[in-house]
Order: structure tokens, then sequence, then C-alpha cells
């Protein structure tokens, strides 16, 4: 689950923040807690994977190279010009859109991103394995979000346990999502057989455009991915596979799936609205629930919007059981 890349550190100043404040430029960071979207596994809505505490401690936890400890707020970003910063005085204030950053309060962390799908919407979520914040910490962040122009936050997928100290803030409930469980190790459930006329393969680079258009098509904008969101949910395990369906010779449909540990995780599933009801999305699935099998996986999970009856009647339908786990998206507004 938490696979890490090497980091590689350039420091600079902000002149408009606090003078302990550094600015850290990352040319690769974390692909699982530097990610948009929520933390759990599955296509409706999450591009990472968030999990309750009993089922992290079974994933992989690869962090390396934590660079920069400190008591004071300090960010790290990527693809940011600390220069240009310092140089440029806005005449109005505008959100900084940063690619992935780390605001730090005392020990505790927050991974901000720009929401891709509007501006002046920041997406929060906590470091790994930590637990939820300290109300000031968490006021701490806000204000430094909205002094650089945010005027929006929404969260990553929590557990109902950890939103207290964001609703304490005024955030409220944005979106539900059901969480499902598939038993690899338990299930009697035979895996669903793909129809003739649907191929599968490895999805190449010239499939991408195609898989992000379908995607366009499949999702509500707001929890559309965008190319760096594709490849976030390639990066959020430490082993990903990326496949496509075709028929005739057509791409009709991409799946995403993670495995980490002994978990298996449904990244990101969307099939091309003139091919539904044809067996692509369960010709994905069951490819994808193969692929976990014979990784020794134990269960994969894939979560999906509580308003969403048609990916959640798929999946019971194929074998999955709902958890007794909702998952919470919450959302704060300066305007609320």
């Amino acid at each position: 689950l938490r696979g890490v890349h090497r980091l590689q550190l350039v420091v600079g100043r902000r002149a408009s923040l606090d003078g302990q404040q550094e600015i850290t430029q990352m040319v690769s960071g974390d692909p699982c807690i530097d990610r948009i979207e929520a933390r759990w596994p599955l296509g409706v809505t999450a591009t990472c994977q968030v999990l309750p505490e009993h089922l992290l401690a079974r994933i992989q936890d690869r962090h390396t190279n934590e660079a920069t400890r400190s008591a004071s707020l300090t960010l790290r970003t990527r693809n940011y010009d600390p220069v240009g910063c310092i140089n440029r005085a806005p005449s109005r204030r505008q959100p900084v859109m940063l690619t992935r950053e780390t605001i730090t309060v005392g020990a505790e962390r927050f991974r901000v991103t720009p929401w891709h799908a509007g501006t002046g919407v920041a997406h929060l979520a906590l470091a790994p394995r930590q637990v939820p914040p300290q109300v000031d910490s968490l006021r701490s962040v806000l204000e430094t979000l909205r002094e650089r122009g945010y005027d929006r936050v929404i969260t990553s997928a929590m557990a109902e346990t950890e939103t207290a100290p964001f609703e304490a803030l005024g955030f409220v409930e944005d979106d539900r999502l059901h969480v499902l469980e598939f038993r690899l190790d338990q299930s009697e459930r035979q895996l669903p057989d793909r129809p003739r006329e649907i191929k599968l393969r490895r999805a190449g680079r010239a499939d991408r455009e195609r898989a992000l258009a379908l995607d366009a098509q499949a999702f509500e904008p707001f929890w559309r991915l965008d190319a760096e969101g594709l490849a976030d949910a390639e990066e959020a395990t430490p082993h990903s596979r990326f496949r496509v369906a075709t028929i005739d010779r057509t791409v009709a449909g991409y799946a995403i799936t993670g495995r980490g540990g002994d978990s298996g995780f449904l990244q990101r599933l969307a099939t091309d609205p003139r091919y539904q009801r044809r067996g692509v999305a369960t010709a994905l699935v069951g490819d994808s629930l193969r692929w976990c099998a014979r990784h020794r996986a134990r269960q994969v999970f894939v979560n999906t919007q509580v308003v969403n009856k048609a990916a959640l009647a798929l999946y019971l339908s194929l074998g999955f059981v709902a958890t007794d786990h909702d998952l919470i998206v919450l959302s704060w507004s300066t305007h609320r």
C-alpha cells in the first residue's frame, strides 16, 4: 500500500510565509500519501486508498527517507518555483496550485493537493497511520489554506470515528462510500467468466488517453481523473495492474488493480456507456480477482458511492459483501 520513491530535495525559502517555513521541492515523492482523492480503493470516487486502522496494519509500509522533521510549519512541494514566488506579488490572492504538498504542524502532518475539478478547492488527507488531528492543528492548516486563496477544502474518505475534530470546525458530510470485500480465501463462488467477444490485455501508453475519455463518461466532473490522477492510482500500491477490455479492437473499459500485503484493491473501474450490459465490467472485475488470487491475496476491497446503485448491485452480484465500515468524505467552505 505504501510504495515510496526516493526523494530528491531542493530547499528554498518563501518570503510571504513565516521565516521558519521551508519549501522543499520534490522531484519525485510518495505516490500514496501525496495524492488526490479519497484514501480508499476503487473506482467510483477514490484514486487512492483509505482503510480502517486494523486493515492498515496488514499492509506493507515502505515509507523511507522522511525529510525535514520540524515543529514549525513545513511545506514539501513538487513542481514549485520558490524563486518565482518570492519575486512575484499578485494583485489578488489565488490558489497556489501545487501538485503535492505536506503541511506539518508540530508532530502532525497533512497532505494537501489542489483538487483538479475546480480552482480554489484543496484536497486534504492525513498522513498514514496518523490518529485524528488536534482541533488547533487543523485550524492552523485551514488558516494557511485560506490565506493562500483556497475557499473550499474536501477531505479524503475517513471512518466515522475520525470525523469529530473536523466537524468541530464546521466540516460537513459531502459524500459517503460503501466499502465491500471479496474473500478469496473463503469464497466458494466461481469467478466470473469472460464473454468471448471481450478481449483483455495490458494497457499501453496509447491507451491512457482513451481511459481518461472513458473516465470522463463514467463519472461526474468532480470525481473524474486527470492524467496525474490516473498515474497516482497505478502507484498507490507496491504492485499494480492496468488492464483494458476491448470489443472489436475498441477499448470499452479499463480497470486498475493494486496489491499490498495479503490484500488487493480495485482502484478504478470505468466502462464506455455504449458497451454497458455486455459484460465488460464483469470481465474486468473477474480479471482483477484472478490476478489477486494468483498472488495469494486473501481479500480484495472496493468502495463505491452510496448513491451509485448500479455499481453496488454489480459488486454484490459478483460475490462482494458490504462491510460495516462506511467511509465519509467531508467538506469545509469559507462561505459556510
